[in-house]
């Protein structure tokens, strides 16, 4: 199962995604300008989502870059069932920007029946 939907962390910065530990899940980011056009990666910009146990902690869970996440099986097979948290974070190394776009949010590893 996997799941986007709307937080119940009234402190969450984004929307709550729940997936089966174990499974397979893939989703988009879209960005957008200030005058919320959409807009396209340029040369340097690097998108990249990352889920941790919890926002204190320097170990991540897993992170991907690019538009597109792609959620394998091994990402979250061995990991306890639980809420977690993810941001996505945009930077341009060129011009030295950085920028959390959105999170820290809540990522939920649910139980799983067969492994």
């Amino acid at each position: 199962m996997f799941e986007i939907r709307d937080s119940n962390d009234p402190g969450a910065r984004g929307p709550t995604i729940e997936i089966t530990r174990g499974d397979s899940a893939s989703f988009s980011i879209e960005l957008t300008d200030f005058f919320d056009e959409p807009y396209e990666l340029q040369e340097g910009d690097v998108v990249t989502f990352t889920v941790k146990k919890n926002t204190k902690t320097t170990e991540k869970v897993f992170q991907k870059t690019g538009l597109n996440i792609n959620i394998l099986p091994t990402d979250t097979e061995k990991q306890k069932y639980g809420t977690y948290r993810y941001d996505v974070q945009f930077s341009n190394e060129s011009s030295d920007t950085v920028d959390t776009v959105l999170g820290p949010a809540e990522f939920i590893i649910s139980e799983e029946v067969t492994f």
